[in-house]
């Protein structure tokens, strides 16, 4: 995933590592370099503009991050919410989940590895033997 498609595009989803490595600890590092080098009188407008020039990329960002855990990006204005909205918001972005848990209806631009055919897995004998029988309505 190309840096513009990442950090300005709604489409897609991002793994929970790609969101911290690329996305927050550099942003953190950012704002902590800006408070220590902006002298106190003027950090609340550069903490100002700091936060206009990233408040796209980290709508963008989450709203693909919320896409790899099978939710609409829309599901960011839960954040909204007084007190406990970005506490539920970060824990749904920081949540332990396989991309490839189940189907999700968002493209996945990250790729994923392939089985091999083994008989428990499902590109396996058994378990499409399981599926026919399954669907037939007998067990």
């Amino acid at each position: 995933m190309r840096l513009l498609s990442f950090l300005f595009s709604f489409e897609g989803r991002i793994g929970r590592r790609t969101y911290w490595l690329y996305f927050v600890l550099p942003l953190l590092v950012i704002f902590l370099v800006v408070a220590v080098a902006v002298p106190p009188l003027s950090f609340n407008r550069t903490f100002v503009v700091l936060f206009l020039l990233t408040s796209w990329p980290a709508l963008a960002v989450g709203a693909k991050r919320c896409h790899d855990r099978n939710r609409s990006g829309w599901y960011q204005l839960i954040g909204l919410i007084p007190v406990i909205g970005p506490f539920v918001l970060m824990k749904e972005r920081s949540a332990r989940l396989s991309v490839a848990a189940w189907p999700n209806k968002h493209p996945s631009f990250i790729h994923e590895p392939r089985l091999p055919s083994t008989p428990w897995n499902e590109r396996g004998w058994l378990c499409r033997h399981l599926d026919h029988y399954g669907k037939s309505g007998r067990s």
